[in-house]
């Protein structure tokens, strides 16, 4: 089961503050981070369990940045999003550039 803890760290003061994102668990295992934006990409560690991110989670997630934000809407887009888009994106510049050394 997913759930989210807000990360925290440690001034040099000593004070402990927040930090403006959360921290992914699944089960007790740190799987990823979630800025605390209004539209956020869950940033997914190696062992981030991909199968079981449902978009319940997905809702869930994002009605508690909502309330942490205190706004009426947010957007939670999952991590394999980001990465297929990054590919794709590299695979376009790669094209480009073995058309341009023609």
């Amino acid at each position: 089961m997913f759930r989210l803890q807000q990360q925290t760290g440690i001034k040099f003061t000593g004070e402990t503050v927040e930090l403006k994102q959360w921290q992914i668990y699944y089960g007790d295992t740190l799987v990823g981070y979630l800025p605390q934006t209004q539209s956020a990409q869950i940033q997914a560690l190696f062992e981030f369990p991909h199968d079981e991110l449902t978009d319940d989670v997905l809702a869930e997630f994002a009605m508690l940045q909502a309330e942490k934000l205190e706004v009426d809407d947010c957007n939670v887009v999952r991590p394999e999003e980001f990465s297929r888009q990054f590919v794709e994106e590299a695979l376009a510049i790669r094209a480009q550039e073995e058309d341009d050394d023609e």
